[in-house]
């Protein structure tokens, strides 16, 4: 894949700072690279940060690509928001991203075959969705290319909100998030779009899949899991107590154990 891509200022300690052209999008988003200093080929860990498609920033994503530097290289996303860039513009960008990753490994310092993509909110959502379009477009097919796994953490799965857990929420930012994501209503069916309403999931790579139970879209986890179940996918969700409320905050109860599963789910899948 060829694509444009530049530092941006001076490579700090944590992180560094680029700029990739998305050729969908025309023009460039900036990207924050943790954990590839010693340029040793391990994992990485695309990662859409959290809001709910019309927000939402890449510093949203920086303590828990802070904790994970550790485990493997993190790839913090700025992608598009809406209303201003609908649906697809988002996961089009991250699979840019992930394309780019995998064609450029080498001088990134990561390994190609051990690729996973991951994200919070509305970034669990655009994740699910570059996982099919990986599928779809055959990216494990590339020469020594594979995702090896999603990373899924209260994600919103599906435009209708009808679940019991949602009909009980009167104010939350969930509830205007879809409306300017979605522009078109011939997109509210699209299975990229709302993943919960795809008929095709097999193939999928492996899911780790992270709710609470004060998540208002706690439902839609447990029923995406079954379905992925259904569909041989491998699965795990994991339910944090509902003291949590943002599990990838520093000072919610649960983000020791978020990060914990992460690194778990990436050692236990990464090939080595």
């Amino acid at each position: 894949m060829h694509a444009t891509v530049k530092l941006v200022g001076t490579e700090r300690p944590m992180y560094r700072e680029l700029e990739l052209l998305v050729p969908f999008i025309g023009r460039t988003v900036k990207l924050r690279m943790y954990g590839n200093a010693e340029r040793a080929r391990r994992p990485a860990l695309i990662y859409l940060h959290g809001g709910y498609f019309n927000s939402g920033r890449i510093e949203d994503a920086d303590a828990i690509a802070r904790e994970m530097r550790g485990t493997a290289a993190v790839i913090c996303v700025a992608y598009p928001l809406a209303p201003a860039s609908p649906f697809p513009a988002a996961l089009e960008t991250g699979y840019t991203v992930l394309q780019w990753a995998a064609c450029n490994a080498v001088a990134l310092g990561i390994d190609r075959a051990n690729l996973f993509v991951g994200g919070d909110r509305a970034g669990g959502t655009i994740a699910a969705a570059i996982a099919m379009i990986a599928r779809d477009r055959h990216f494990n097919r590339g020469r020594g290319v594979r995702l090896a796994g999603q990373v899924l953490i209260t994600p919103l799965l599906d435009p209708a909100q009808a679940t019991a857990a949602l009909r009980g929420t009167r104010q939350h930012p969930c509830l205007r998030a879809w409306p300017d994501y979605l522009s078109r209503p011939a997109d509210f069916n699209h299975p990229y779009a709302s993943p919960l309403r795809s008929r095709r999931l097999a193939g999928l790579a492996p899911v780790l899949l992270i709710s609470t139970g004060s998540d208002p879209m706690r439902d839609e986890a447990s029923l995406y899991a079954q379905r992925l179940n259904d569909a041989h996918v491998p699965v795990s969700i994991q339910m944090h107590e509902a003291a949590s409320a943002i599990p990838v905050n520093p000072s919610d109860p649960a983000f020791d154990r978020t990060v914990a599963m992460l690194e778990t789910f990436i050692k236990d899948l990464a090939k080595t």
